[in-house]
């Protein structure tokens, strides 16, 4: 049986806060990994596997030391990509424009977090829309979300549900037994210059037997005039004390304007009681219980 160990947050290299707060989640996070790394080492598994060894056959399907191989959030490489450019472009109305919240204002990680969940998190609805026949996602799928994704460390958003409408948004947003949209436009690809060179249109098949049965087209344009993506929070991140967010945003296709925001905030950490794995927790803010779905189809009513 395979073992899989899992992480948590936080940037290599970041500074530490010291003083009467002890070691950020950064420094418990590296402290693990050289412990994990010794342990891979001595084993001679993972990246020390040695052809040589009577036992390489078994150690080489072990996955002990795969943290080893992850790598730290990097934003520059979003921003490099023509989908993550356009995510980061918009421009969010007042009063979410700029933050209520600066960590330099707080002496504290902890205290830093709390005042995030108390000022930031929420659902920010600027204007709602009626009858709405269809709808479009104007990113690529978030990343599936699970537990060894290392959270803030390697993730550019740590949403989970909370942020993510759903792993098939067609299925349910699109299916005749749910009578929501009529269609759903995915973006698929997009030129260097951040214009979808590939849709895909969900649309129900009436005909088909199954209420869930979904015809496909491919196209270049968009027919919804509303949709939505989803963004990190890099204003507001402190990797280093494991704190990332995230934002779901509702908006105008052609004219981009802003119609809703739901923003989240997660706070990792790092358990050093074991010295051969990483082991670590997540909590987030309170204050929003249903699905990111539930969030759109709110602001964007469906016809039926």
């Amino acid at each position: 049986m395979k073992n899989i160990w899992i992480v948590l947050v936080l940037v290599a290299g970041c500074a530490s806060s010291g003083g009467l707060f002890g070691e950020t989640v950064g420094e418990k996070f590296r402290k693990a990994l050289a412990n994990v790394d010794a342990v891979c080492r001595e084993r001679k598994i993972g990246p020390y596997l040695d052809p040589n060894d009577p036992e390489y056959r078994r150690k080489s399907s072990l996955m002990n030391c795969e943290i080893l191989k992850i790598k730290p959030f990097d934003l520059n490489a979003v921003l490099a990509t023509p989908e993550g450019k356009f995510a980061y472009s918009l421009q969010l109305p007042p009063p979410l424009d700029k933050p209520r919240v600066k960590r330099s204002d707080y002496r504290s990680g902890e205290e830093y977090f709390q005042a995030l969940c108390e000022k930031e998190v929420g659902d920010h609805v600027f204007d709602r829309q009626i009858n709405v026949d269809g709808i479009a996602q104007l990113r690529l799928p978030m990343p599936k979300y699970v537990k060894d994704s290392l959270g803030s460390y390697s993730d550019e958003s740590t949403g989970t549900s909370y942020l993510a409408v759903h792993a098939n948004p067609p299925g349910h947003l699109v299916v005749r037994e749910a009578r929501l949209y009529k269609f759903m436009e995915i973006v698929t690809a997009f030129s260097s210059d951040g214009v979808p060179l590939t849709i895909t249109r969900y649309v129900r098949d009436e005909q088909a037997p199954s209420p869930t049965a979904l015809r496909s087209e491919m196209t270049d344009r968009f027919n919804a005039r509303y949709g939505y993506l989803w963004r990190g929070t890099p204003q507001f991140d402190s990797r280093s004390e494991g704190i990332g967010g995230g934002e779901l945003i509702v908006l105008e296709v052609a004219s981009k304007r802003i119609l809703g925001v739901r923003r989240m905030f997660f706070r990792d950490d790092v358990d050093l009681s074991v010295t051969d794995r990483v082991r670590w927790s997540s909590r987030r803010c309170r204050g929003i219980k249903n699905e990111g779905l539930h969030f759109v189809v709110d602001l964007l009513k469906p016809a039926n």
